[in-house]
């Protein structure tokens, strides 16, 4: 999960059976905007106008976690 000052973006990923987490494997994506939904009741992951900022926020969550697939890569990749 990354969370800036408008947006709380999470990436849900399968893992091996060590318990290891596999980045390339994503399960599921939720963005949650705080400007127009405090409460996160509207996942908008999947809204067209948010794909910019989903890009770089999955970039960001990648960088901080070490790794370099993106949610972008593992969508196009499918």
């Amino acid at each position: 999960t990354l969370v800036t000052a408008r947006f709380r973006y999470t990436e849900w990923v399968n893992h091996t059976t060590a318990l290891t987490p596999n980045w390339t494997s994503l399960v599921a994506s939720e963005m949650y905007d705080h400007d127009h939904d405090p409460h996160e009741a509207f996942n908008v992951v999947d809204d067209p106008a948010q794909a910019t900022m989903v890009g770089i926020l999955s970039r960001q969550l990648h960088a901080a976690r070490g790794t370099t697939q993106s949610v972008e890569s593992v969508h196009t990749s499918q």
